[in-house]
């Protein structure tokens, strides 16, 4: 089979050779012979990149040989079908420091139950932010304390 596929090799290089000596650079159609050895090459299982090689003739005209022909056309690799990945919720976690934050007495444009706080003292304002990203605001820490010990029944200080 080697043998087979030196033989058409060399008898497209030479009908190659004979056809730029007649036609040269004008752009006439390549002979029936030389369509028949690639097409014959190209069934013997070599690839369309070497009978490139071989021939010098562009892969999209030998592409339409084999599809003329009804060879196999060879099609670029298709991507893997989609799949459904499980989607996870990232849960936004208490800023660092724990999850109780004191927040200075003088808080500039910060709405506290409705009113804006300016320039004025209110007291501390105490947050407590949940793991699952809730917020909770207590104007003293004795309101903080009562409400986790109503929420997780903990006996806190």
């Amino acid at each position: 089979m080697d043998n087979q596929k030196r033989v058409l090799e060399e008898e497209i290089r030479s009908i190659l050779r004979q056809y730029q000596a007649e036609v040269g650079h004008r752009r006439k159609p390549w002979p029936n012979a030389l369509k028949t050895r690639i097409l014959e090459l190209s069934r013997l299982g070599v690839r369309q990149r070497r009978l490139v090689e071989i021939t010098g003739i562009s892969y999209q005209t030998i592409l339409n040989w084999r599809k003329d022909a009804g060879l196999f056309v060879e099609k670029k690799a298709q991507p893997e079908k989609f799949h459904r990945l499980p989607v996870r919720v990232e849960k936004p976690r208490a800023k660092k420091g724990g999850p109780l934050t004191v927040i200075p007495p003088t808080v500039r444009g910060m709405t506290v139950r409705g009113k804006t706080v300016g320039d004025t003292s209110v007291g501390n304002l105490i947050v407590m932010t949940t793991p699952e990203g809730f917020r909770l605001e207590f104007s003293s820490l004795d309101q903080a304390v009562e409400f986790m010990q109503k929420m997780r029944g903990i006996n806190a200080l």
